[in-house]
């Protein structure tokens, strides 16, 4: 999905929250977990007790409800295009455990046909990824210019000017060009998911 690198002004809260329904597409790159859009239950609940054991589980509970619901939204009539470049190094961390992972990894298999989901593997060395994760945000012309979206422990962080727009670009075109094609990133996942089974 190519991204037209011209940024002006701030997206609006629905725009930046509830962008299932304010963007025509995006684009992310996830060095280490698997993209929240793509989540499993399980695998969300998994994962929101390790990134800050100081949660409660009520608000572990409402962190993954949410979450679910962003997806039923975004995956609703008319969805937007997702493509998600993901490290190898996603399929092999064991969020939850095996049996978790395994069912996350089968999802991933089973998604709509408006998302993409290629793979990066160890094989292919250093690139631009390793810098870690990154999206980019397109919308209709008359809504607003593409939004790239950096998320760290420092905090979030949009890029909207226009030479931040074409570093984010290039960069993901960049893991685009190390990524495995779509069937080659299927048979990667498959294959994991049947060695997760079998352990």
């Amino acid at each position: 999905m190519a991204s037209r690198l011209h940024g002006r002004g701030r997206p609006s809260q629905p725009a930046r929250h509830r962008w299932g329904r304010a963007t025509s597409g995006a684009a992310s790159f996830e060095p280490l977990v698997v993209h929240g859009l793509l989540q499993t239950e399980d695998y969300a609940h998994a994962l929101a007790e390790t990134l800050n054991p100081s949660l409660s589980d009520a608000e572990v509970d409402r962190q993954v409800r949410i979450r679910m619901e962003r997806q039923e939204r975004v995956f609703a009539e008319d969805p937007p295009e997702v493509w998600v470049v993901l490290d190898e190094a996603v399929l092999r961390r064991q969020i939850g455990g095996r049996a978790v992972m395994a069912k996350q990894l089968d999802h991933l298999l089973r998604l709509p046909k408006r998302v993409l989901v290629q793979v990066v593997p160890f094989a292919g060395g250093g690139y631009p990824g390793t810098l870690g994760a990154l999206t980019l945000f397109e919308f209709a012309e008359e809504v607003h210019t593409p939004v790239g979206y950096v998320e760290s422990q420092a905090g979030n962080l949009y890029l909207e000017r226009e030479d931040d727009l074409a570093r984010a670009n290039l960069a993901m075109n960049h893991i685009a060009a190390a990524a495995l094609s779509k069937q080659e990133s299927r048979e990667l996942i498959a294959s994991v998911a049947r060695q997760l089974s079998e352990q």
